[in-house]
């Protein structure tokens, strides 16, 4: 069996250890983790210990990510939104310098927004579906994608369920024994452009908006292509999470 040489830019991080150990369990793959040359990461001595190999990078030195993604076939950025905007483009020219076949990006663009979706109830019922996956679910699906040739060049959609705000308030309230108090806001359209770069109250405050709009919503659904990945339930999530 051909074995794939992975690496893996923010491998150390939530997501990312996440997705590395994913390709470890996956199997067929031989994984290295880009690591910043003065990081100090038990995330990192974790994933060493799991069979991950970590390369020392100075991700300002161009000829140091060369040799870093050197014999690399597949290069997987899971790296935070402010570092891929810095980062990948040079990440990027250095895989391509060094022979790398294959990129898989940090993108954090929207899908293509539902347009015809012109009117609105202002404030919302709450009652529109939107795509939710746990990390570890979209982790495994990325692990079998990428021995899949017909993800090349490609992009899916991938969830762990659909569900509405008002299910979502109702399974927390149903696992942690709480009542929540539900408030709906007046929303000014205008709300999205202004905080668009805001931090992470504005950004799901946003989401909400762009979710009730239907906007944004369930995406298109690839899950059916990979059987294997066995995806966790909302029910299984907040459980674990109420029970720690």
């Amino acid at each position: 069996m051909t074995v794939i040489n992975v690496v893996v830019a923010g491998g150390s991080g939530i997501l990312g250890s996440r997705v590395v150990r994913a390709l470890l369990a996956e199997g067929g793959y031989q994984v290295s983790v880009l690591s910043r040359t003065d990081s100090k990461n038990e995330n990192l001595d974790r994933l060493s210990k799991q069979g991950a190999g970590i390369i020392a990078v100075d991700y300002c030195r161009y000829d140091d990510l060369v040799r870093a993604l050197q014999g690399a076939d597949i290069l997987v950025c899971v790296l935070s939104h402010d570092a891929a905007t810095k980062l990948q483009p040079a990440l990027f020219r250095a895989a391509k310098e060094a022979g790398v076949r294959r990129v898989v990006p940090s993108d954090y663009v929207p899908d293509v927004a539902e347009l015809q979706a012109a009117t609105y109830e202002n404030p919302a019922d709450g009652d529109k579906p939107f795509s939710a996956i746990h990390e570890d679910d979209l982790a495994r699906f990325i692990a079998v994608s990428l021995k899949d040739p017909h993800s090349k060049n490609a992009s899916f959609g991938f969830e762990s369920c659909a569900i509405t705000f008002l299910q979502l308030t109702a399974a927390v309230e149903r696992h942690s024994g709480v009542a929540l108090s539900v408030t709906h806001l007046l929303v000014d359209p205008s709300f999205s452009i202004a905080y668009s770069t805001a931090d992470d109250v504005h950004a799901a405050y946003t989401f909400g908006h762009e979710v009730e709009m239907e906007v944004q919503g369930t995406s298109r659904i690839d899950n059916d292509r990979y059987p294997s990945v066995q995806t966790t339930s909302l029910d299984a999530y907040l459980a674990d999470i109420f029970n720690k």
